[in-house]
């Protein structure tokens, strides 16, 4: 209190009533030009230089970032009112206000620290997909699915990392916390064991990559176009329009066939022909029909083969490939090449015999009897 009682002493010998009116002036406005002028124009550039790291990745203003400068504002005010009062000499105000500030300084700090880890968080999750997006852009085995995931695998580490520092910042107990989500993870686990298999599942179907959206597919006794595949569910549009849902732990159990894999599909179409016909002569007429088809690929070339002996007809098996194949593509082209054998076969005049049945009428006893009497009266 002796330093205190001096100083003010030397403030009232030293300092008019005037020059302390012209320092709180000075005071104001120097804080006034600071706080309004300065702190913006540095909060501007920071936001500017934020931007140059990410490549324009991150616009806009940040929550985290206005509270760091609305909060620098205020602390640069408050400065400005205790040199106002300690110039005119109200030191017993500025010690009791100090003394609070003392109380409630880690409080603020903690906040502020926390403040500013959001923000780093939210800036490096952003600066994090950035980077890689541009890796994955310049790589042909990572599909879109991949890319999502990786991404959020990838944000929720970076601010799992930033909770958990916050946390510690505020001295909370983690261990009694963490006992209580295992605890918690185990009653949720075992009440929605189904969703969890199918998001396990939807995870490993996005990373082994069977197929993808656009692809024609069939996955168990479902058959169809994928329309969607998210990590519960994949969807699928049939060749009649419906939408198809099927649960990802489904798929992974199911016989996944991939018809748009390789980007091309065989097809086979079975025709007779009489046992009387010139074999070679039907199977090359059979063929020119279906090279014609605008859809049939012209390599590998379209074959047609016999492949066994039927009840009334040698059977003949066409092959033929399609490029691009989908289900509806795949239907109109089968149609089309009976069509286009139908009547090739019908210029040439070759048959296409059907079964044929022979009923006979067995001989009766009575017609029998009535034979032989007449052949006795004969006699």
């Amino acid at each position: 209190m002796g330093v205190i009682t001096s100083a003010r002493a030397f403030l009232n010998s030293l300092v008019s009533t005037e020059a302390q009116i012209g320092v709180s002036v000075l005071i104001a406005a120097l804080a006034g030009l600071g706080g309004l002028y300065v702190l913006p124009w540095i909060y501007s550039e920071g936001l500017d230089s934020v931007n140059r790291i990410l490549e324009n990745e991150f616009s806009g203003d940040s929550l985290a970032l206005r509270s760091i400068l609305r909060s620098t504002q205020i602390v640069v005010g408050m400065s400005a009112v205790l040199a106002i009062l300690v110039t005119w000499g109200f030191f017993d105000i500025v010690v009791t206000i100090l003394a609070g500030l003392t109380q409630t300084l880690p409080i603020a700090s903690r906040a502020f620290i926390t403040l500013l880890l959001l923000y780093v968080g939210f800036v490096g999750s952003r600066l994090a997909e950035s980077r890689l997006r541009s890796y994955i852009d310049q790589v042909s085995h990572i599909n879109q699915h991949q890319q999502s995931i990786a991404s959020r695998v990838l944000q929720i580490s970076i601010f799992t990392a930033v909770g958990l520092t916050t946390l510690s910042i505020w001295q909370v107990d983690l261990s009694g916390l963490l006992i209580g989500a295992g605890f918690l993870g185990i009653v949720v686990g075992m009440a929605a064991r189904h969703s969890l298999g199918s998001l396990f599942a939807g995870i490993v179907l996005m990373l082994s990559r069977p197929f993808e959206i656009g692809d024609w597919v069939t996955i168990g006794d479902y058959e169809g176009t994928v329309t969607d595949i998210t990590i519960i569910s994949t969807r699928m549009q049939s060749l009649d329009g419906e939408t198809i849902v099927i649960p990802n732990d489904n798929v992974s159990n199911e016989t996944i066939i991939n018809y748009t894999d390789r980007n091309r599909l065989r097809l086979r179409l079975q025709v007779g022909v009489g046992y009387g016909a010139d074999l070679e002569r039907a199977q090359e007429i059979a063929r020119k029909a279906i090279d014609q088809i605008e859809n049939v690929r012209k390599s590998p070339k379209p074959q047609v083969v016999p492949t066994e002996f039927g009840s009334s007809a040698v059977t003949l098996e066409a092959r033929f490939w399609i490029a691009h194949p989908n289900a509806h593509k795949r239907a109109q082209t089968k149609a089309t090449a009976v069509e286009a054998i139908k009547t090739a076969y019908d210029d040439a005049g070759i048959t296409i015999p059907y079964p044929q049945r022979t009923v006979g009428q067995r001989e009766t006893a009575s017609s029998s009897a009535e034979t032989l009497t007449g052949v006795g009266a004969r006699d």
